[in-house]
């Protein structure tokens, strides 16, 4: 029964990570060991709460507002990994809502390793594109052109 209840405590753990992240709320930091790992696309790999900081407060640049669907992820749970297929959604600065619905839906997978309950690395994968801005890839991989 104590692996259940490690795993509940995890999930919430990450469901904090994604409330707290949606809201800005520099605590999220307190859910990660000291020198964990992280992985976002066009950042590449960071260690440590310093540079999650930095990642975080350039983000906030571009995204005015950022949420996410927690109570459909879905979820695969294996020893002390647990890996998040969700959706995210929001406003840029300029206004712009995403995900646009015509070429982006918002999907994310993230893999979160614990140490105990904290996360000590989180490899998340997501298109950064949120508003389909690229269009000459989009036009290269879009079934829509």
């Amino acid at each position: 029964m104590a692996d259940k209840t490690l795993q509940a405590q995890r999930l919430e753990a990450i469901h904090e990570y994604y409330r707290k992240a949606g809201a800005g709320d520099a605590s999220l930091l307190d859910l990660f060991t000291d020198d964990f790992e992280f992985h976002y696309p066009k950042f590449g790999l960071g260690k440590g709460k310093e540079q999650f900081a930095m990642f975080h407060g350039r983000g906030s640049k571009y995204v005015a507002s950022l949420g996410f669907n927690i109570d459909e992820f879905r979820y695969i749970v294996a020893d002390d990994d647990i890996v998040v297929e969700g959706t995210e959604y929001g406003t840029l600065v300029d206004g712009q809502e995403f995900p646009n619905k015509q070429y982006s839906d918002g999907r994310f997978c993230a893999i979160f390793s614990f140490d105990g309950m904290l996360i000590r690395r989180m490899f998340s994968y997501t298109d950064p594109d949120l508003t389909c801005a690229d269009m000459d890839r989009l036009r290269i991989f879009s079934p829509k052109f």
